[in-house]
């Protein structure tokens, strides 16, 4: 038996009627359409209504014109628990109306079509006139599928908001983009922006785990961005490990001996541990090594989101997530695909930057030149496609036992939307895998 598809939501119709509180432009996307509930379409109408006095909206303004609507039906002793919803909802909302206004606007789609659906059953029982009500019926759904969203915008308007945003200077402590740290990739890159999602690829050994974890790194503790870890390769401990030895400059072998096989650190060791204590106390990171499918890892980017204002997410690595079941249709290369674009969607939605970590397909190996190509993501689904950014890790050691590059690494921007693609070389320290400018090689870090 076929589920029946729901076509209410409640808690996205307080979400959304809640999020207008946080920012007043929100109300222009709301419509008698969208709700069902006879509580939320009565506190739109009151929205606009504020609004077109040029009154605030807050739950103080909604509460008194309550109070005062003629059309209010649910009398004095329900009006303080129709405005305490704004209280309810009102930190979730935020974060999360953009997000409930899609859930509405589908719910509302699909409404509208089984409307047209049981109009045309009817009206295809008079035969003579079954011409007509195609034609009126195609009319309907056409309109259905364009009228979900808000009308295109003229170019015109656009260039003027642009021109404002070039002018509009970030207040104190706004942060409207973070760069790498690696100056020779940031004047290839210039800046990681919120609301993309950008790739790290490479082959196994490369680095990929590490430059990801870098990145993080730099950008909590140098920029103060508040910073999750998706981790599917390594569970919270040994990745902090990791963390660590990028963070002190400690070996990472070493501190795995200590913990494993109880050797001493070294008093140079516990000293640069020590040092940085304060500020790994103060760190904005957070790792997650507990979501492994494609709704626990977006689960938890909105729960850290709402919680913790997280504005950049560091998943490790996408193969890992479990998105493919045997008992489905789709192909594992289909299924990454669409978590990709699912992931992009909610970067732009929450306007937070995702940063997938990938590792390339064999085909690397059997070239001449390994440096990775964009070709090499193919069989990672749709994943060249939805990125903005693709940096791929290329270094000469792992291949050239005897390399002249050994210590440095290629970082090669084989896509930006944003401006060019060309290789960036920085060094590497191995043996606390972090990825610098190459005149730190010889600085204990």
């Amino acid at each position: 038996m076929t589920k029946v598809k729901a076509t209410y939501n409640e808690e996205a119709e307080y979400t959304a009627i809640t999020g207008v509180v946080h920012d007043i432009k929100r109300l222009d996307l709301l419509d008698d359409k969208l709700f069902l509930s006879p509580r939320c379409k009565f506190l739109l109408g009151i929205m606009k209504d504020l609004k077109s006095r040029g009154a605030v909206i807050d739950e103080s303004t909604i509460h008194d014109a309550v109070k005062r609507s003629d059309k209010n039906s649910y009398g004095s002793d329900n009006i303080d628990t129709l405005v305490d919803m704004f209280y309810q909802h009102s930190s979730t909302a935020k974060y999360a109306f953009d997000g409930a206004v899609d859930v509405l606007r589908t719910f509302a789609q699909r409404r509208k079509l089984q409307d047209i659906s049981k109009d045309l059953y009817n009206k295809a029982k008079d035969e003579s006139k079954l011409s007509e009500v195609i034609d009126n019926t195609l009319k309907e759904l056409n309109l259905a599928n364009h009228g979900k969203g808000s009308d295109p915008s003229k170019y015109w308007d656009l260039y003027l908001k642009t021109m404002d945003r070039l002018d509009d200077k970030p207040k104190d402590g706004e942060v409207r983009g973070y760069k790498s740290g690696l100056v020779d990739l940031d004047n290839i890159i210039g800046y990681f922006h919120f609301g993309h999602l950008d790739i790290i690829g490479a082959r196994p050994a490369m680095g990929k785990t590490s430059l990801a974890m870098n990145f993080a790194l730099h950008a909590s503790l140098r920029n103060n961005i508040n910073t999750l870890v998706i981790s599917a390769e390594l569970e919270e401990m040994e990745l902090t490990t990791q963390i660590a030895s990028i963070h002190t400059g400690v070996p990472i072998q070493d501190m795995d001996n200590a913990i494993v096989e109880g050797t001493e650190l070294g008093a140079k060791h516990w000293e640069a541990l020590t040092e940085k204590s304060e500020e790994a106390k103060n760190l904005p990171l957070w790792i997650d090594d507990s979501s492994c499918t494609p709704r626990e890892v977006i689960s938890s980017i909105r729960d850290m989101v709402a919680s913790n204002e997280i504005q950049t997410v560091f998943i490790d690595y996408i193969q890992l997530i479990k998105t493919y079941n045997e008992s489905t249709q789709y192909t594992r290369a289909s299924a990454i695909g669409e978590f990709s674009y699912d992931l992009k969607r909610l970067a732009k939605e929450l306007n937070v930057h995702i940063v997938c970590v990938c590792q390339l397909n064999r085909q690397v190996e059997s070239r001449p030149d390994k440096r990775p190509m964009l070709s090499d993501l193919k069989e990672s689904g749709d994943l060249e496609q939805v990125a903005y950014k693709v940096i791929l890790i290329y270094r000469d050691e792992v291949y050239n036992e005897n390399s002249e590059e050994e210590g440095i690494a290629e970082l090669i921007v084989a896509k930006n939307r944003r401006g060019k693609t060309a290789r960036a070389r920085v060094g590497f320290k191995g043996e606390c895998t972090q990825f610098i400018n190459l005149e730190q090689r010889n600085e204990y870090v």
